[in-house]
């Protein structure tokens, strides 16, 4: 979809978020991205300081804890569009190109504030909710982290849907084992 690396599609346990932040699942949220509302994320990010390319796709990595990453292959069109559109204006620096926002690119991210603080808030939310994961299945993914993110995500779903099972029913031990071996000598097959 438009580039981008998340995870999108309904990978199983259908966890909801709860809350505010509305229902689907953890899979679920990467879809919220857009075309056109990374275009407002990146105007948005830009706005409160000159970034490159490059530093719009790490602030988002950091926003949701390295589980959503646009690709370079939508995030610099975005940029480009949005020079285009007078939204930003581009000085060379080298190789890279340092984005500013423009008057005009300030009064449209006005006037999409609201949607643009939803989607900020929502990205925040998924980092909170990645790291408190991490943190409840043995801390850091250091050693996932060659991991292409659709597999890191079908494992941190695994996990959850694992934990889930486990609280919900003191003999699932066997079950979530028997599961996982099948999983694993699945893999070693092909």
């Amino acid at each position: 979809m438009f580039g981008m690396r998340h995870c999108g599609g309904k990978w199983g346990g259908g966890r909801g978020w709860g809350g505010r932040h509305g229902g689907g699942n953890m899979m679920r949220a990467g879809r919220m991205l857009a075309q056109g509302d990374l275009r407002l994320i990146a105007l948005a990010l830009i706005a409160e300081q000159p970034r490159h390319g490059y530093e719009i796709i790490k602030v988002l990595e950091d926003k949701t804890a390295g589980w959503y990453s646009p690709s370079p292959g939508i995030v610099y069109p975005t940029l480009t569009y949005l020079e285009e559109a007078g939204y930003v204006t581009a000085q060379a620096e080298g190789a890279k190109k340092l984005y500013t926002i423009t008057e005009e690119g300030r009064a449209h991210l006005d006037e999409n504030r609201d949607f643009v603080d939803a989607v900020l808030e929502r990205l925040a939310f998924i980092g909170e909710r990645v790291t408190r994961m991490r943190r409840r299945f043995g801390g850091d993914d250091d050693d996932r982290r060659g991991m292409p993110p659709l597999v890191r995500a079908a494992l941190e779903n695994l996990r959850e849907v694992a934990a889930k099972r486990l609280d919900d029913d003191d003999e699932a031990e066997a079950k979530v084992v028997e599961v996982l071996a099948r999983a694993a000598a699945e893999l070693k097959k092909s």
